[in-house]
C-alpha cells in the first residue's frame, strides 16, 4: 500500500503543478501509440505503448517545453482477441517529467530531444508489482500543422523514446512512436 501512496501522490503533483500558475503559458496536449520492448529482470519482451502528455513553457526559459506524461506498454498479445483463459502478458506502467528543446529546420519542421525522470511500475511477471525510478531520453521530428499566423493547432511527430530505472528490478523500455498534440496557444 506505500508503494500506491507514493504513485498517487507522485501523479498529483505532476498533474496539478502547471495549470495552477500564472508563470506557465503556451500549453499543448497530446497522445502517442507506438511499440517497442520491455524488460525488467526478464528477457526482453515486444511491446505496444500508448502515451498521454501535457506540456507548457515555465517563464523562466522560452527554449525548454516542460511535459508530463503517462506511459502504458504491454505485450501485444493481450490486445487480440483469445479464448485462453488465466493467460497473463507483462507490462510497465508510469509516468514522469520531461524537458524538451526544439530545434527548427523550417516554420514547420523541427527536432525535438528531451529528457527527464519517470517512475515506473514493473509488472513483468505475474507475481512482481514493484516501483522504480529512473530518466528518459527521447528524440522526434515533428511536423507543425498550423498556419504560420495561427497559435492554436495540431503538430504531429515521428520518434523514440527510451527509460531505464535504478532500483528494485529495474524495468526499462524502448519505443517507437507516432505522436499528435493540440497546441492550445
Amino acid at each position: 500500500m506505500k508503494n500506491n501512496s507514493a504513485l498517487v501522490i507522485f501523479i498529483f503533483a505532476l498533474l496539478s503543478a502547471a495549470p495552477i500558475y500564472g508563470q506557465f503559458s503556451d500549453f499543448d496536449a497530446g497522445l502517442s501509440l507506438g511499440g517497442g520492448s520491455i524488460k525488467g529482470n526478464s528477457p526482453t519482451i515486444g511491446a505496444m505503448s500508448g502515451e498521454i502528455f501535457g506540456g507548457f513553457k515555465a517563464w523562466f526559459s522560452d527554449d525548454v517545453r516542460f511535459r508530463i506524461n503517462i506511459l502504458y506498454a504491454r505485450k501485444p498479445e493481450y490486445f487480440l482477441p483469445d479464448n485462453s483463459k488465466g493467460k497473463y502478458y507483462p507490462f510497465l506502467a508510469g509516468g514522469g517529467m520531461n524537458a524538451c528543446i526544439r530545434q527548427n529546420f523550417s516554420e514547420q519542421l523541427h527536432l525535438e530531444e528531451g529528457a527527464g525522470i519517470i517512475l515506473l511500475n514493473d509488472r513483468t511477471f505475474s507475481d512482481r508489482n514493484s516501483w522504480s525510478a529512473g530518466v528518459n531520453f527521447n528524440l522526434a521530428a515533428e511536423i507543425d500543422l498550423r498556419e504560420s499566423h495561427q497559435k492554436r493547432g495540431y503538430a504531429a511527430a515521428a520518434g523514440t523514446s527510451w527509460g531505464i530505472t535504478f532500483n528494485d528490478t529495474r524495468p526499462t523500455y524502448y519505443l517507437l512512436f507516432l505522436r499528435i498534440r493540440y497546441i492550445f496557444g
